[in-house]
């Protein structure tokens, strides 16, 4: 017998992740980009999506001077 693993899911943010590389406000980009604690996130398919939204968030955030590097 097989025992099938258990997956928990949730969501965390009604925008797409590209939304929210350009969105108004706080989005789960940002928390992750300041947690103490991020997800733990792939080199390859959605991880590197939202590797790459993450550094794209925060040229758009440096830009209207609500972040710097």
């Amino acid at each position: 017998m097989h025992r099938r693993r258990r997956v928990a899911l949730a969501v965390r943010s009604d925008l797409a992740i590209e939304d929210q590389v350009t969105a108004s406000g706080a989005t789960w980009l940002d928390r992750q980009a300041v947690a103490r604690d991020p997800v733990a996130l792939g080199q390859a398919g959605f991880g590197a999506e939202v590797r790459d939204a993450m550094d794209r968030r925060a040229g758009q955030l440096i830009e209207q001077g609500l972040a710097e590097r």
